[in-house]
């Protein structure tokens, strides 16, 4: 495996983030999509919930991406998503891979905690339009940085690994 992220659409527009930590809410149902890149197309693979709260509900190969959808997250979690029996177009089997991903929802600057520092950077971006550089201020994921991702990440002040 090459890469992986977590995607989001926010808006109209979607936005990945490194699945070191997602800031985002994944909403009611706590779904997430992480994306695991490989170097030749893939033709099977699986993968599970193997650490955290949450379970895997699809998997999607197309070429060399995994697309895997994740539900019932929680925040303030750490999970691992193991790939099992990934083999590419030449059938050649992989080796089982670990993505990490932690959920912390509001953690804005990726630090692992949230605090005034968050509630700041949510704050100063407050009317921008969702871009590449803010995105994580989407705490909400509605495509608009307001009042409300400011709440939000103000609701989980003190939260945090």
């Amino acid at each position: 495996m090459t890469g992986s992220v977590s995607r989001m659409t926010q808006g109209a527009m979607t936005f990945d983030v490194d699945p070191l930590m997602e800031c985002r809410s994944g909403g009611a149902g706590g779904n997430y999509t992480v994306v695991a890149t490989f170097t030749n197309n893939i033709s099977v693979g699986n993968a599970s919930v193997t650490a955290g709260t949450g379970s895997v509900s699809g998997v999607t190969l197309s070429g060399n991406t995994m697309t895997i959808s994740l539900t019932g997250l929680t925040d303030v979690d750490q999970l691992s998503i193991t790939l099992t029996g990934v083999q590419d177009a030449c059938g050649q089997m992989l080796a089982d891979t670990v993505v990490n991903m932690n959920v912390l929802v509001g953690d804005t600057n990726g630090d692992g905690t949230v605090n005034s520092g968050d509630i700041g950077q949510t704050k100063s971006q407050s009317g921008a339009d969702v871009d590449a550089t803010n995105m994580r201020e989407d705490v909400n994921a509605d495509g608009q940085i307001n009042s409300s991702d400011i709440g939000l990440v103000k609701s989980k002040s003190g939260a945090g690994f």
